[in-house]
């Protein structure tokens, strides 16, 4: 144990006590921190464990264990007694450095290294209280973000499914448009295909047109024709019939 630590006096060290008022400990006196006995330093270093977060099943067997036992009514009163002093040797140890914790310290307990004890386990107590304003802030952070990261993990989970219900969709869009672009270069093969019949079909629109004017122009010709045919008819009927006339007078005469 440090050399430096102070422990703390015995009088301080039994305000602690009943303050806190653990249980058998109201009636603790400063003669019984004086004279520490077996069964009162286990239930004070058990306490403090307790405080500490250690379980409270620590001073338990479990009932497989004492199968295991060749005598087990030899180990069941030890047992307790080695579990809670290796959880004292690893806080002590943790806290200060020192592992001279020993067995005697429970079950033949001194009032020196029960004091030095006691006031390592009290004097950490006292710290883990004044932090524990401290401590409710920081677990209080912890748990906002402890929440946050579980909306931002809902929140990529929801953006992932859309990603893939765009890249679904983006995959049928393309099998769609590929589906098009196939259409449309048959039709564009179709159409070059179109291009030399549209060509022949322009020379025979071109030839037909040009029948067609040469047949106007021929029309036009022989409609010329036939009216001067029709007006020499017309100039030879006049003769024939004034010739009549003239034979009839002829004749009356």
């Amino acid at each position: 144990m440090s050399e430096n630590f102070e422990p703390f006096p015995f009088d301080v060290i039994l305000k602690f006590l009943q303050d806190n008022n653990w249980e058998n400990c109201s009636v603790i006196t400063l003669q019984d921190l004086r004279q520490p006995t077996a069964p009162l330093v286990q239930k004070l270093y058990f306490n403090f464990l307790q405080e500490f977060g250690f379980s409270d099943s620590l001073l338990m067997i479990p009932f497989e264990v004492l199968e295991d036992l060749e005598s087990p009514d030899i180990y069941k009163d030890m047992i307790p007694i080695m579990s809670l002093q290796a959880a004292c040797v690893h806080l002590f140890t943790k806290l200060t450095g020192d592992s001279g914790f020993g067995i005697m310290d429970l079950i033949n307990p001194t009032a020196k290294r029960t004091q030095r004890f006691i006031s390592v386990m009290q004097n950490f107590w006292l710290f883990c209280n004044s932090q524990w304003a401290h401590v409710e802030q920081i677990q209080g952070e912890v748990d906002r973000l402890v929440r946050s990261r579980v909306e931002y993990e809902a929140k990529i989970e929801e953006y992932k499914n859309k990603i893939n219900q765009c890249k679904s969709k983006a995959v049928e869009e393309k099998a769609e448009e590929d589906s098009l672009m196939e259409e449309i270069d048959q039709l564009k093969e179709e159409l070059k295909q179109m291009f030399p019949k549209q060509k022949e079909l322009n020379e025979m629109r071109s030839n037909l047109k040009t029948e067609l004017e040469s047949l106007a122009t021929k029309k036009t010709g022989l409609l010329e024709e036939l009216r001067k045919v029709e007006a020499e008819r017309d100039n030879l009927q006049g003769v024939f019939e004034g010739a009549a006339v003239l034979q009839k007078l002829d004749v009356e005469l």
